[in-house]
This record gives structure tokens, sequence and C-alpha cells, in this order.
């Protein structure tokens, strides 16, 4: 069976053609009427299937032209329409002599149920009945007003089609000038790259950061933006974020501006497809991260003056008690030298006597070692470390300094170790305890010092809750005092806020702690009633550290002689004579000097006449430091012991790395010295 489909649609053709070859038939097609006519010259169509609105001659007047024609009248004529859909088309197209009339669109089913009938029927058999013909006038008249009502109903949906774009067209244009104005206004540079990352657009934003003008821009690319040593980085973010993913995490770099200034930036990429979903280009929002960087910078300053502010302002709180110590040590050196002036005769009670003296200065050496612990301004840096061993120091200095009236209570029951910053743990045990102290008063009291270890679980008041348990070592420091209310147990930690009277603190005392302690992922828990006194518990998390051991004292060795040649350089007199005489005593052969510069220019006559050089750090026209310097200079395999008592600029990691074999904190007895001696000849020996 032979079909002629005609459709000035190219799909509609295609999916006709393909229903109907599917179900065996020949399909023909036309895209008009006209061009219908002349397929259906060929003869031998048993079946036409016409849309009616098409260019040349429409559907309608293909059926007329049919049914008018002796040869084809025969031939079923099937309209099949989507745009003629009234009663009143249906009806026309059955006055016309249309064999069927179909809506598109139609059940595939229902389609080819259609078309079988009309093929398989005689022709004619399916018409309905009419009473008589149309004449030629009335079928021109039905025809017109057919056209007419489609053309109007045509106009109406292009006015509504024209209103529509215009709408859109405004809503564009509006789109377009918001899009402008924040492309313009935005702080944040914009930048557009094509994929071989030449820059293709700009906001001002961006062009005012790096000095360029948009024109200069356009003949630049990303890489002559980006110092070198950023490169390779650029690259991996490309290949493993923006092509991957469609877009980069936020990732920071360098821009050279116009002026060779080298800036830091922020940045977010994102991947630009066309219609085909190909790489089109990339664009970024940067952001210049100057300001934030120094403003960063100043505040580590201003939290690194606030901590050494606020030790000073505890210092200061704690020199009454620190003085009062020191006069009773120096009380004590006074009193024991004097009786042994006293019983020269007696050489027992001199040997006594001069113990008691060697007892009081250690003390107050152990507590010169303290306060320097203390005020130390150094970079924090944390470390496996003991607690208790901290604690029990901050406790022996706070016993020393706090008045009598006030009984400092020890319990540590735990030696685990935790990952800090030795003189930050230190401040956190003396910011408190003074707290507590000024908690007391004058009336004294009781202050307890505790360190214990608990295995606790998302503890509420941590800022960092972890899923599984957690030991954390607990220090707790407890007082007898006034206590606080609520209300100023909320406020503890603020910065600035104090219950003191004016001159007595700044405030800022809990507010460090409570910046130590988050540093170091622990948190604080406070409890307290007015008159109950207070109990502050810190959480410490601790490490796995069995490498961390306590430390042992070691055995001294009992020979300490020895007959090698030092050069000693003191610039106080008493401390050379003394150091000299017990040297000397011991063996060895000593040349004193007074200052550096007569030493360095008595080392470099006779470079191979010393064994070993002890010298002090801060001394006249050369300071110890550069005295060793140049002495290693000269022979490296010297050794150099750099005594000091106190000099924050130049460490003991500082004078390891400059080659100096030890460096030891004043005072030290004449003991001590001859063993440091032996040690470090030894240790020279076996290297």
């Amino acid at each position: 069976m032979k079909i002629l489909v005609v459709d000035d649609i190219a799909e509609n053709r295609y999916f006709a053609e393909a229903l109907l070859k599917g179900n065996g038939y020949e399909v023909h097609s036309a895209s008009n009427g006209a061009e219908a006519l002349f397929c259906l010259k060929s003869g031998g169509f048993d079946l036409i299937i016409s849309d009616i609105l098409m260019p040349v001659m429409d559907g309608f007047e293909l059926c007329r032209k049919v049914k008018a024609d002796k040869e084809l009248c025969h031939i079923p004529f099937l309209i099949y329409t989507s745009t003629y859909t009234s009663p009143e088309d249906m009806e026309f197209a059955m006055k016309i002599k249309a064999d069927q009339f179909l809506l598109k669109p139609c059940e595939p089913d229902a389609f080819m149920e259609a078309v079988r009938i009309l093929i398989a029927s005689d022709p004619g058999s399916h018409k309905p009945l009419m009473s008589e013909p149309l004449k030629e006038e009335e079928v021109l008249k039905l025809y017109s007003e057919r056209l007419i009502n489609k053309l109007e109903q045509k106009m109406l949906k292009l006015e509504e089609e024209a209103k529509a774009l215009q709408q859109s067209q405004r809503a564009l244009s509006r789109s377009e000038i918001k899009y402008r104005r924040l492309h313009e206004s935005m702080m944040d540079g914009y930048v557009y790259l094509d994929m071989q990352g030449c820059i293709r657009e700009s906001n001002d934003s961006f062009q005012s950061m790096l000095g360029y003008t948009d024109a200069e821009l356009a003949g630049l690319s990303d890489f002559d933006l980006t110092p070198e040593k950023w490169h390779a980085f650029n690259k991996n973010i490309l290949s493993n974020q923006v092509l991957l993913q469609g877009y980069s995490d936020v990732y920071e770099k360098e821009y050279k501006a116009k002026d060779n200034r080298i800036f830091p930036v922020e940045l977010r990429t994102f991947l630009v497809r066309n219609e085909s979903d190909e790489e089109k280009g990339m664009w970024s929002i940067v952001r210049d991260l100057t300001e934030r960087k120094n403003a960063a910078k100043a505040q580590k300053k201003l939290e690194k003056q606030l901590y050494q502010s606020q030790k000073m302002e505890a210092i200061g709180t704690l020199a009454g008690g620190i003085a009062h110590d020191f006069n009773n040590i120096l009380s004590g050196i006074f009193g024991y030298a004097q009786l042994a002036q006293m019983n020269c005769d007696n050489p027992e009670k001199v040997k006594d006597n001069i113990d008691q003296v060697v007892k009081g200065a250690r003390r107050a050496s152990e507590l010169v070692h303290q306060i320097l612990t203390f005020c130390r301004q150094s970079e924090h840096e944390k470390k496996p470390l003991r607690l208790y061993l901290i604690i029990k120091e901050a406790v022996k200095f706070l016993k020393s300094a706090i008045p009598s009236n006030i009984d400092i209570i020890e319990n540590i029951s735990s030696r685990k170790a935790v990952l800090a910053d030795a003189t930050q743990v230190h401040q956190v045990v003396m910011n408190l305890c003074t707290n507590a102290y000024y908690a007391m008063g004058d009336a004294g009291g009781k202050l307890t010092v505790s360190l214990t270890d608990i295995i606790e679980t998302s503890p509420e008041d941590s800022i960092k809750a972890t899923d599984s348990p957690r030991t954390y070592l607990i220090l707790e420091i407890k007082d007898t005092g006034c206590g606080m209310d609520q209300v100023t147990m909320e406020r503890a930690f603020d910065p600035y806020f104090t219950t003191k009277n004016v001159g007595q603190g700044t405030g800022l005392g809990l507010a460090v702690v409570d910046g130590i302690v988050k540093k170091h992922e622990g948190f604080i828990k406070v409890s307290s009633e007015p008159g109950q006194g207070s109990v502050f518990q810190v959480f410490w998390p601790t490490i796995d550290d069995p490498a961390n051991r306590d430390p042992i004292v070691e055995t001294k060795v009992d020979r300490l002689r020895g007959a090698e040649k030092i050069m000693l350089v003191e610039d106080e007199e008493s401390t050379l004579e003394a150091t000299r005489a017990i040297l000397e005593n011991l063996g060895y052969r000593v040349a004193p000097f007074k200052n550096g510069a007569e030493a360095l220019q008595a080392f470099e006559s006779d470079p191979e006449g010393f064994d070993i050089v002890i010298t002090d750090m801060s001394m006249p026209k050369m300071m110890g430091d550069i005295l060793s310097k140049r002495i290693i200079a000269i022979n490296k395999n010297i050794p150099v012991i750099l005594c000091t008592g106190f000099n924050e600029s130049f460490t003991r990691e500082t004078a390891l790395k400059a080659g100096i074999r030890r460096y030891i904190q004043k005072p030290v007895t004449g003991k001590d010295l001859a063993l440091i001696i032996r040690e470090t000849l030894k240790s020279d020996e076996k290297n």
C-alpha cells in the first residue's frame, strides 16, 4: 500500500513515515499542497495524509483539488492537524469531502487504526451523508471564514509572543544592568580567563589591586601576574580541582602588581562550558589578603604584648613576697658568713657555716631562675612534657612569694605527659594561683593545687569535643576565698573584666589563661559560690609519650681534678678570682682575662696553648658570644663553655648552632663547674 504524507514540518513527516513504514506501508512525502499534487501524478496512491496550515497550498485547498479531480477523487483523504482544531474546522473539512479528520498528537494505535479503515473501505463509504453538494460560492465563503479565523488567532498569538519577548528583553536588560553594576561595584576582584589562561574580562577592583588598566590586562595571562614559584601550584589547582569538579576550593597564592609589588590573594575559580558542554573558560573571585595578613601579624604581636604585660602584672603583684624571700635568704647568707668569720679557730664550725651559705646561695639562684622562666619573652613551642614538673616549680615559686598566712597544699597524683609550651603552662598556674591569693586577701586561707587524670568523652565545655574517649589531666586550683556569684562567673574570662580595686590589676589574667588553654585544645570548668571559695579545673589533653621519662639525676663523678690549661674570661673580679682559685685547687692551669678583647688577643697569639675556654656572656669591649665565635673560627676543635646570668637574644639553641659546647646558667658552684669541665673534655675526646 502506498501513502502520501503532506506536512511542511520535517519532524512531523519523519515521525509519520517511521510509523507507517514500521507497519509495512510504502511512504512518500511532500512539504506543501502544490508539491503533493505533483507527486500524485505518478499515480498508485492508496491514501493521502495532509496537514492544513502549509505554505504555497494548504491542506484545505489540496483536498478540494484532489476531490475535484476525476483521476484522484477516489483516494481517501485524511486531514491530520494541530492548528485547525475547532468543530467548525472539522465541519468544513467534511463539506469539502475529506474522508477523516484527526487532531495532533494522536496515539499511534488510534492513528494506525484510522489509516487501516480508510485504506480498506470503499470510496465514500466512511463519509457522512450530505443532503446536497455545496456550491462553489459557499465553499469559498466558508474557506475564507476559516482562514480569517486562523489569521486572527495567529495574530493574537503573535501579539502575545511579541509582548512576552518585549518583557523578556526588558528583564534581560534590567538583569544586564544589575550584573554590570554588581560587576563594577564588587569589592573583590573578578577576572575571566580563556582556557589558555589569557585574561578576557576583569572588573575595576581587579584592575586596581594590580595597578593595570583594562587594556593592559587584555594582553596578559594569569601566569604573567603570578610569581614563578606559584606556577606549579596553579597548574595543580587547575587539573585536580577546576577541570575535575568544575570549581576549586578557596585557595591562597600571590600576585605580582604592575609596580612589581608581591601581595597575597585568596581565590576561588569556576569552570565555564558552552552549549555543547565544551570547556570555554574560567572565572575567579579574587580577594587581596594584604590587610588581613597585616592584621593577623599585628594581632599576634598584640597577643604577645598582652601575655607579657599580664606576666609583669603578676610579677608586680608578687614583688613584695619575692623581696621578702630574697631578704630572708640574704640575711641567712650574711649571718652564716659572719659566723664563719667568728669561728675561724674552729674548722668544723666554719665548714657547717659555709655549707649554710652555699644552701642560701642555691635558694637565691633557684628563685632568680623561676622569675626568669616566668617573665621570659620567647616564641611559644609545644613539646612533650611532664605537667607535674612545671606545676611543682610554679608552686615552689609561689611558696616564696605568697604571704605565709596562705597555706599552699600540693596534691600531685598523675605524671602523664602533655603536648604544651612550658612557659605558658607556668603562666596558667601562676595566674590562677594569683587570683586565688587575691580572693583570700589578708584573711588568708588554703590554696590547694591538684593534678589528676580522667577519661572523658565529649566534655560539654570542650572547645573541641571528640567522638572517642580522651584522657585529660586536670589541674585544679581551689581556694577558700570570697567566691563568685553567677553573673561574675559568666564574665570571669572576659578581657578587662575585674573585681579588683583600681590599681590592683587590669583584668587580663583569666582572659590570657582561657586563650592559652584553648590553644592547647583544652577547656576550663569553674564552680563557685559567694563566701564558699572557687574551684578552677583546667583540662589538658594527654599524649602517649613513652620516651619522655622523668629526668634522672646524673651520678656525679668522684674525680673532678684535671691538669688541662683553661682560658677563663670574666669581667667581675671577685667571680674571676674565686673561680680561678677553685679550678687551680683542682689541679688546672688557669689563664684569667677580664675582658674578651684581651682573651682573643692571647688566643690568636697561641691558639694551641689552651685546652678549653670558659667565658662569661656580658662583658665590656667584647661580648662572650662574639669571643666564642671568633675563637671557634680560629680553632674549631677548641671546646668552649659559655656562662650567662640572663640574655634573651642568645639562647641555648643559638649557642649550640654556633659550635659552643656548653651553655650554662649562672650562678654555678665550683663543684658543678668542675663536673661540666670534665664532661665536656671527655665528650671532646670521644669525638
